[in-house]
Formats: structure tokens, C-alpha cells, sequence
């Protein structure tokens, strides 16, 4: 891990609910920007629903109770996800702590970001020297299995040690 690169105090912190170090102009809950984001989440990611409620014979029935329940969002909610917590394969992890982390994905995402297992410094170039891709391929299979797409994740990095390494010529 390079000086400038604080992800695992940042994991630490998100996993522990610690945000209090992460403070930025504009996060306060009545923030000048929050106003006009509302506006376009409005705007862009709600429709109306028009329900017509007939009997049997088609007659329209007044004053009925209709609960709508959303099945499938229009808009894609994704997160960057460990395969390895994904599929069952971290070992700090219980059975019940994976299931309970699967249903979790599935209840609040519908797209997901596989952020372990391809990052350059991890890839074994074809010549079969790291199996740590491995797990970046099985939560990417975990996803398409369960139809979830799977959106890219950044492939190289230009931090200093961080970048692909270089390949010998043979």
C-alpha cells in the first residue's frame, strides 16, 4: 500500500460506521446543493402511477384501497462488492453472516462491481502464478447467475506501485 492510498482505513471506518473523519462543504442535511437534487430526482427518477380499479364486469370501483408494492426499479442502484464476501469465501465470514450479506446485496442493489480479484497487481498474466483472480471471476459468475449485470470496475491504476506490471518478453 502506497502513502496516498487509504483504502483500508476507509473500509475500516465505512465498516465500523465511523464518518466522522469524512466531513466535506455541502453535507448537512439542508445544504444549498440538496434542494435542486431533489428537484431532479423529481424530475428524472419518478413517474406517476395511474391505477384504475373495476370489478369483474369492468365497472369502475370508487374509493378503493390499493397497496403498490415496487418490484423493479427503472434505475440501476449499484455498489462495489467483495467477491469473496459474495460468494462465501472469506474466512471472517460464517455461513449465516454470507447469507445474510447476499440477501442484504440483493434487497438494496440491482447492479454490482466486482472491486476485488482484477486489480493489476493481483493478475497472474496467464501464466497461472496467482490465483487471487479467481475470486474477482466467481462474484462476477455469482452476479450473472443471478441475473444481476455487472458494471466495470477501474483496470489500471497510475499510483506508484499500482500500475500493471511489467511483462518480460520470453
Amino acid at each position: 500500500m502506497t502513502d496516498n492510498d487509504n483504502t483500508d482505513s476507509l473500509h475500516h471506518k465505512f465498516e465500523t460506521g465511523d464518518d466522522s473523519d469524512f466531513d466535506y462543504p455541502g453535507r448537512a442535511p439542508d445544504a444549498d446543493w440538496r434542494a435542486a437534487a431533489a428537484e431532479r430526482i423529481n424530475e428524472h427518477r419518478k413517474a406517476d402511477l395511474e391505477v384504475h380499479v373495476t370489478d369483474e364486469d369492468g365497472v369502475p370501483v370508487e374509493g378503493a384501497t390499493v397497496d403498490v408494492t415496487m418490484t423493479e426499479h427503472a434505475f440501476d442502484f449499484g455498489v462495489e462488492v467483495d467477491s469473496d464476501a459474495l460468494t462465501g469465501q472469506n474466512d471472517e465470514m460464517t455461513e449465516s453472516e454470507t447469507q445474510q450479506f447476499q440477501k442484504a446485496f440483493h434487497t438494496l442493489f440491482n447492479k454490482g462491481t466486482i472491486n476485488d480479484g482484477f486489480p493489476p497487481w493481483t493478475w497472474d498474466w496467464g501464466d497461472g502464478t496467482n490465483s487471487g483472480t479467481q475470486v474477482g471471476f466467481d462474484g462476477v459468475q455469482w452476479l450473472v447467475d443471478r441475473d444481476t449485470p455487472v458494471h466495470g470496475h477501474t483496470i489500471l491504476w497510475m499510483w506508484s506501485g499500482r500500475a500493471a506490471p511489467e511483462k518480460s518478453s520470453k
